[in-house]
């Protein structure tokens, strides 16, 4: 085991139990070890963040967008937290609006955390968080692909006809993507017979190691990956800028529903798929269809 691994272990651990100030140094030891990545430094920021100093907060926040190779709107974010954390609150709104407008940011609970109770009545961040909405496009027809499958055939989205499909997008290094796992492949056993489908569009560095997590993971829907990551075409399409993305359209390629999870993601698929034999749509409850 690395040192800088076990000292992570040992943030985490600190980190659990709510003692940010002993976490503190031994996060400037891995970024001392390790130089100033993104994680590493977003590391930092969250544990100022939540010792309440805002001030350093922010110079770390500044840092991350000065090396970052590319755009995050969770970047713009933390600077925007940072600012708010400092009672600065025209600057903070300034970069959430770099965040959603100019880089599509879409989670809207985000918005609705804590760190932004100061704005909780200013229109502004009502504003933003309706062009928040705006950006994931529900209710619309989803930009039309096609992707190269690990099987070598082509899968183009506007050629799956009938079918309630839920293009996912993921990576075998995302923890918050492994831990959903369980609850998509539940899903997709229950519904596959009933016209639904997932495409999975891995953004792992090589299509070796999203194939190799899929086959050990059982993943038997249609599963891509370019070897691209963030600058994959498809990932660049739909303007994601975090994982696990999921995306729910209907037969037409409608967008209905955006980041599903668990139990949401299986009464918004069983809703969407399940009808009776005359073609009419059932009752969903908790993912149990019923008259």
């Amino acid at each position: 085991m690395t040192d800088t691994k076990k000292l992570y272990e040992e943030i985490y651990e600190l980190w659990d139990k709510g003692n940010f100030a002993t976490a503190l140094p031994l996060m400037e030891k891995v970024i001392k070890a390790e130089g100033e990545t993104r994680g590493n430094l977003g590391g930092k920021f969250e544990l100022l963040m939540q010792l309440g100093e805002p001030s350093p907060a922010l110079d770390v926040a500044l840092r991350i967008e000065e090396i970052a190779d590319r755009a995050s709107p969770y970047n713009a974010l933390k600077v925007a937290e940072a600012y708010i954390g400092l009672g600065k609150l025209d600057e903070g709104l300034e970069w959430i609006s770099t965040a959603v407008r100019e880089r599509a940011f879409k989670t809207i609970s985000v918005l609705e955390g804590d760190r932004y109770k100061m704005l909780a009545d200013d229109p502004r961040l009502a504003e933003m968080r309706e062009a928040a909405i705006a950006n994931i496009g529900l209710g619309k027809p989803v930009p039309d692909f096609t992707v190269k499958l690990m099987d070598g055939s082509d899968y183009t989205l506007s050629e799956q006809k009938n079918k309630a499909i839920l293009i996912d997008f993921w990576a075998s290094w995302c923890p918050p993507c492994i831990k959903e796992l369980p609850h998509v492949k539940e899903v997709y056993a229950e519904f596959k017979e009933k016209g639904f489908e997932i495409i999975g569009i891995s953004l792992d560095d090589t299509a070796v190691i999203a194939e190799k997590f899929a086959e050990e993971n059982e993943m038997p829907w249609p599963l891509t990956c370019s070897g691209d990551a963030w600058a994959d075409s498809t990932v660049k399409l739909f303007k994601v800028n975090s994982i696990p993305s999921t995306w729910l359209i209907d037969e037409k390629g409608v967008l209905l529903k955006f980041d599903l999870r668990g139990d949401a993601l299986k009464e918004a698929v069983c809703d969407l798929v399940c009808k009776d034999e005359d073609g009419k749509e059932m009752r969903c409850v908790g993912g149990v269809c019923s008259f």
